[in-house]
């Protein structure tokens, strides 16, 4: 989702709750990383690229420190195991029979330092007692701001998570539940959705002597799952149904993963799902505050007429029915742009104390005229930081992210051109995407890079020029820059993208 608002496809403004008892986990890690250096990029463009909408989501931690991190809420003390979260020592003989009756011995005596290791009913237990935090710091928060933000109108809340692991498998109910009292008198202003994960990657098949009941185990998913769907179906079933909407995602060629039970090295490459999830989140935050989606589910699959051949993703795939197709083919594909022509031609010049650039500016004659002269040199502060932050942005988290979600699933992702995303593995790992083929970055593969590509572009970025005298021109410096490379894309765009000039107008695309 955070990649897609930086392409410029999100709301205004997003508040985000991250609930994960393994704090230390590699993907959390990895997420915290991508937040972070969208916040760098937010500073200095947030607001201030004119009509151009890259980096225009405001993200905010209702979870970590005050310095903007995106720490995550545990529902348990970490240092305990699952027993001593239910209080066991204290039950009667009889309540004691019980909690056995509901788990195995090897489950009571599970350490919750890495979370719930693919076992929701375990999580499902800890994220009951929700309405006990109502003291803990972050739940006051979450309260307070909910309370506020209803107070001014309607509330979208989307809930995502799996539904055949642990954490995610246990919290879209209880969490709904939660923010529906913590709603009030202002209940009506609170619609809530989900976003169901079914299983997209599994494990290698183990030898039976390696079989653990305490790690997650593949084998289970496709029970979890069902399990999930017939109690959420039991909710509908019985009027209890707290959801405006429920949006279901899956694979049915899951991709294989090394299991890890938790920890620094449970760090699942980006899928495709992850893309397409993201979509549903902010295409359900598009949905008109006036619109009743009834309570429905709805379930994401490929194109009729192709799935009857392949089983792949296409921009006719994507589960989309408020933001425009078209827009977000063409956003994808000019943030790519921009970010290519800026990491692999100017930000070297740009960021090199040493460069020609740097010595003779007058070397691209407008940058010279634009920046340079009016007292913005993109190499001095506070502009070189801005540039090294989206130099940062799209090297080490949105190009590494782009190619992932292409080649995780095999070959069958067909949106933007796998061919053209170079990549060199880390830490970190890096990447880039090939200039020569700035005019077939969109799938499929043409085979014939145009080495004048980059020679055209930097033609556009002569010829465009920052609006005069009107309220929505972008800011000098660095705002200026980037807003200089996305109009020049959208130019480049136009003349060597004829599929999408037809959909192109100054009024859904600006220049």
């Amino acid at each position: 989702m955070l990649h897609l608002c930086a392409a410029g496809l999100g709301p205004d403004e997003i508040k985000v709750l991250l609930i994960d008892p393994d704090a230390a986990n590699g993907n959390g890690a990895r997420t915290n990383g991508a937040f972070a250096d969208y916040g760098a990029c937010s500073e200095p463009f947030t607001g201030k690229l004119g009509s151009e909408r890259f980096f225009s989501t405001k993200f905010s931690a209702l979870t970590g420190s005050e310095s903007g991190g995106l720490q995550p809420w545990s529902p348990v003390n970490t240092a305990s195991v699952f027993q001593d979260m239910l209080g066991f020592s204290l039950l009667t003989p009889l309540q004691q029979d019980v909690v056995k009756l509901m788990f195995t011995e090897a489950e009571l005596q599970m350490p919750l330092n890495v979370g719930f290791r693919g076992h929701p009913a375990l999580g499902a237990a800890a994220l009951a007692l929700l309405p006990l935090y109502k003291d803990d710091a972050v739940w006051k928060k979450v309260g307070a701001q909910l309370t506020k933000d209803l107070t001014t109108g309607p509330v979208r809340v989307m809930i995502i998570g799996s539904v055949f692991g642990g954490t995610g498998a246990s919290v879209f109910f209880p969490l709904a539940r939660r923010l529906r009292d913590l709603a009030g008198p202002h209940i009506g202003q609170l619609k809530i959705a989900v976003t169901a994960l079914a299983p997209y990657f599994t494990f290698p098949k183990l030898e039976s002597s390696k079989e653990s009941d305490n790690g997650p185990d593949a084998r289970k998913f496709p029970i979890a799952t069902r399990a999930a769907a017939e109690f959420y179906h039991h909710l509908r079933a019985t009027g209890a149904w707290p959801f405006e909407a429920m949006f279901w995602l899956g694979d049915d060629k899951p991709t294989e993963v090394v299991p890890h039970d938790g920890g620094e090295h449970q760090e699942n490459k980006a899928h495709f799902i992850d893309l397409l999830a993201g979509l549903t989140c902010l295409d359900y935050f598009r949905q008109p505050l006036d619109a009743d989606l009834g309570g429905s589910c709805f379930f994401a699959g490929p194109d009729g007429d192709l799935a009857a051949r392949e089983n792949v993703t296409t921009w006719k795939d994507l589960p989309l029915s408020n933001l425009r197709r078209d827009d977000v083919r063409k956003q994808m594909l000019r943030f790519a742009m921009t970010g290519a022509v800026h990491v692999g031609f100017f930000s070297g010049p740009l960021e090199h104390p040493n460069s020609e650039l740097a010595v003779r500016p007058t070397a691209i004659p407008w940058y010279w005229d634009r920046f340079v002269k009016p007292g913005h040199r993109l190499d001095a502060p506070p502009h070189n930081a801005s540039i090294a932050a989206l130099t940062r942005f799209f090297t080490h988290q949105h190009f590494p992210w782009l190619q992932s979600v292409h080649t995780t699933g095999g070959g069958r992702v067909r949106l933007l051109n796998a061919n053209a995303m170079l990549f060199q593995a880390g830490p970190p790992p890096q990447g880039t995407m090939d200039l020569r083929r700035l005019a077939n970055l969109l799938y499929p593969d043409l085979g014939n890079p145009d080495l004048d590509a980059m020679h055209f572009f930097f033609c556009d970025t002569c010829t465009h020029r920052k609006p005069k005298g009107q309220q929505n021109a972008p800011a000098d410096g660095a705002p200026a820059y980037l807003a200089t490379l996305a109009g020049a894309a959208a130019q480049f765009m136009e003349r060597n993208y004829p599929t999408l000039r037809e959909a192109y107008n100054a009024k859904n695309f600006p220049q």
